[in-house]
């Protein structure tokens, strides 16, 4: 018989688990579904995600950069990395 503790934390990496495992099942199925209605064009949308994301992250304020993206340069917000 399991004590209570070690069945919270199987249930909390359970927990975890699965909602890695829906997202990863979510974001397929949207790549699949893109891929019948664009066809493979849908494979320009992560870079241009990319590169979005980089822009946005140049007109965030120095105040919102951790000290490890300063150190390496990285211009992200710090609430794209939550």
């Amino acid at each position: 018989e399991a004590t209570p503790e070690a069945r919270a934390a199987t249930v909390r990496r359970i927990r975890a688990l699965s909602t890695a495992m829906a997202s990863f099942a979510a974001g397929a199925a949207t790549a699949a579904l893109l891929f019948h209605w664009v066809g493979t064009w849908n494979l320009a949308l992560p870079p241009v995600v990319a590169i979005l994301t980089l822009f946005a992250g140049r007109r965030a304020p120095k105040d919102q950069l951790t000290t490890m993206d300063q150190i390496r340069g990285v211009v992200l917000p710090r609430a794209a990395l939550y």
